[in-house]
C-alpha cells in the first residue's frame, strides 16, 4: 500500500537523522510529499506497523521509531538508496 510505504519512508528518514517522529510531524511530512493523511489515518497505519513489529510507539512526546526489524524491512524495500 502506498500510504503505508510513505509512512515507512518518513520514519526511515527520521531513523537516518536519529529523530523520533510524532503523528503530527509525520502528517506534515507526508503533506510535503503530496499525500494528505490526517493524524488519525497516520495513527491507524502506525498501529498496523506496530502489530508487525516494524515500529515502536512511545507515549508522550517520545514519538514513533523503527524497530531493528523495521529498519531491515525498509532497507529490503530499497529505501536506503532514497536518502
Amino acid at each position: 500500500d502506498g500510504e503505508v510505504q510513505a509512512v515507512l519512508e518518513i520514519l526511515y528518514n527520521g531513523y537516518r537523522k536519529r529523530i523520533h517522529m510524532g503523528r503530527k510531524s509525520m502528517s506534515v511530512g507526508l503533506q510535503e510529499k503530496g499525500l494528505f493523511l490526517s493524524e488519525q489515518q497516520v495513527r491507524t497505519i502506525i498501529e498496523k506497523l506496530e502489530e508487525r513489529n516494524l515500529v515502536m510507539v512511545s507515549k508522550g512526546r517520545a514519538g514513533t521509531r523503527l524497530t531493528p526489524e523495521g529498519v531491515k524491512y525498509c532497507e529490503k524495500l530499497g529505501m536506503g538508496s532514497l536518502y
